[in-house]
């Protein structure tokens, strides 16, 4: 039973995590600009906002998931800013990945509030635990086994982020010389995320 828990929360968070969103090119990222720790600390970010809405929704905590879902709107406003301003900060990033890659240590904290940031201000994120927490996938053995379920979904979001992390840094070297492209790709599609998120906020008002 605690086995089939885990392994429930597991393919949850696993299944959350997976599709290429901006979580997912923040991750490739920061491994092509500095290394594996900084992939890692990025995961580690989106687990940690992943599990916290599963801790609402497992435990049941329908005040806090019902003001989440009421203010979306407003959720989805601040997301698509924070977006927008990494996104601009990569279009703008030096082109010496040397000195850069210096300073890594100091930023490491900062790479792992920026996808924790960016993942808890997505609304998606706790109306899909609401929804699949409705039905069969909640525990009935008390909170000890949603317990294990949260787990079970941190350990599934950052067994995703660390094999993207791990895929991302095997081409680390082949990219050092397309970086700069990288980066403004990745700024670029960062900005697209964030007028898409815009304009779901917009159809919501």
């Amino acid at each position: 039973m605690i086995f089939e828990t885990f392994l429930t929360g597991a393919i949850l968070g696993f299944s959350m995590a997976a599709p290429i969103g901006p979580i997912g090119i923040l991750c490739i990222q920061k491994t092509l600009n500095f290394g594996k720790l900084h992939g890692f600390a990025s995961g580690f970010g989106a687990a940690t906002a992943d599990a916290i809405y599963g801790v609402i929704a497992a435990f049941g905590l329908t005040i806090i998931s019902n003001y989440f879902i009421e203010n979306a709107f407003f959720l989805k406003v601040v997301g698509g800013v924070f977006l927008i301003y990494l996104g601009i900060n990569l279009l703008k990033s030096s082109k010496n990945l040397d000195i850069n890659r210096e300073i890594k240590k100091e930023n490491l904290m900062l790479t792992y509030l920026n996808t924790f940031f960016l993942t808890l201000t997505n609304p998606m994120t706790i109306i899909y635990f609401t929804l699949l927490f409705s039905g069969f996938v909640v525990p009935k053995s008390g909170y000890y086994m949603s317990l294990i379920l949260v787990i079970g979904i941190f350990s599934g979001s950052i067994l995703w982020s660390g094999f993207l992390t791990l895929v991302s840094s095997k081409f680390s070297k082949k990219c050092s010389s397309y970086m700069e492209k990288i980066n403004k790709i990745s700024g670029m599609l960062l900005i697209a995320f964030a007028l898409f998120i815009f304009s779901s906020a917009l159809k919501q008002f």
